[in-house]
């Protein structure tokens, strides 16, 4: 699996219930599923569906998720960045993904209701392109470690 370079710009804030965390094997990332519940139509009173997110934690940023403890419906705000992960299938077909790459994260306490502040300006491509930094690799790198 081949794990592309994001496009400049594309962060997002995500705030949902942890559904799943996937230890790594070998040098592996870490994988958070996320599920977002968008409430209930004002006008059918039915719910809506929910949305999902996987957002990946390599080695550089696992310690600092690590101390955050994500466990199943732990309610939680991750920074992150997009990007596509492409890869072959058994049979040959070239397919890929969306996916999320950590970049910090806050733990909501079970009481708080969350409250989406909509004032707050999400950090500019000019953050998130110096967090990327973190994760770059070095030019001597033989080779890549995930």
């Amino acid at each position: 699996m081949q794990t592309q370079e994001p496009m400049q710009g594309v962060s997002a804030r995500i705030t949902g219930r942890v559904y799943e965390v996937a230890a790594p094997t070998g040098n592996g990332p870490v994988v958070v599923t996320v599920r977002v519940s968008h409430g209930k139509d004002k006008t059918t009173g039915n719910y809506r569906p929910s949305s999902w997110y996987r957002i990946k934690c390599f080695a550089a940023k696992q310690p600092e998720l690590a101390k955050l403890n994500p466990q199943k419906d732990d309610l939680i705000t991750f920074e992150t960045y997009g990007g596509t992960d492409e890869w072959t299938d058994k049979e040959g077909k070239k397919r890929s993904d969306k996916v999320w790459f950590y970049v910090a994260a806050t733990k909501h306490s079970s009481g708080e209701a969350y409250r989406d502040d909509r004032e707050a300006k999400p950090p500019s491509a000019k953050d998130y392109a110096a967090k990327r930094a973190e994760f770059a690799r070095p030019a001597d790198a033989d080779e890549v470690p995930w």
